[in-house]
């Protein structure tokens, strides 16, 4: 009687046991491992094909420049984030300063270093948007800035006429007297040029980009000073 009773309470300590060590395991698999997160300026010292994390503040909210792509910027550095369709991620509603996690890969664009493919995107919540930097219109000042919200201020001139808010990209120039830059005006900002006349003083805030060639892409009309 006695080793049978026994018998029944180590069946019962096993059944325990290995229903504990169920229990923690199911726990554990649904407890995400931390994101290991890398400053924006080491990855993109990196470069192109890195994998890994960053975190930063938003400087540009999808929808201003495409549906698809947005900016984050920390202390180190910025970067543009392209999120394809086929990559199945969802980009979450954001705001200027937002403090947001994306994970993937790094792509070079026609000399712009981007994230592309995407794997991951997290809001984490509200911040603040950073300062631009402030910088001269040469492009060998704006240049090594990409992927940060930068200021410039000179002359701006064109030889085309502004479109109407939303009705085609246009560009021009800016020019302090160290060299001119282009500033690409993308249609979907609905900036408004056509009260502005050629050569005109002006002070620009805007995304440092390149597409084969630096250039600045403000993100709205209070951008155009």
């Amino acid at each position: 009687m006695k080793r049978s009773f026994s018998m029944v309470v180590s069946c019962v300590f096993v059944m325990l046991t290995l229903l504990g060590v169920l229990v923690v395991t199911q726990h554990a698999a649904v407890v995400a491992a931390p994101l290991d997160l890398t400053p924006i300026g080491t990855a993109r010292q990196n470069g192109d094909g890195w994998t890994g994390g960053v975190q930063g503040n938003v400087t540009v909210v999808p929808g201003i420049i495409r549906t698809d792509t947005f900016a984050i910027q920390d202390a180190t550095g910025g970067i543009y984030v392209f999120v394809a369709s086929s990559t199945g991620v969802s980009i979450p509603p954001m705001a200027l300063g937002d403090v947001v996690q994306v994970s993937g890969t790094l792509k070079l664009y026609n000399g712009l270093l981007e994230f592309d493919p995407v794997s991951a995107i997290v809001n984490i919540g509200p911040g603040a948007v950073p300062a631009p930097t402030v910088v001269s219109t040469s492009v060998t000042s704006v240049d090594p800035t990409q992927g940060l919200l930068i200021q410039v201020s000179g002359t701006a001139s064109w030889a085309t006429t502004p479109p109407a808010p939303g009705a085609s990209d246009w560009s021009f120039t800016i020019d302090d007297g160290s060299g001119s830059v282009t500033v690409f005006v993308d249609k979907d900002t609905h900036i408004d040029m056509r009260s502005y006349t050629s050569p005109t003083p002006m002070t620009l805030i805007g995304f440092s980009g390149t597409y084969k060639a630096p250039q600045i892409m403000p993100r709205n009309q209070t951008d155009v000073i």
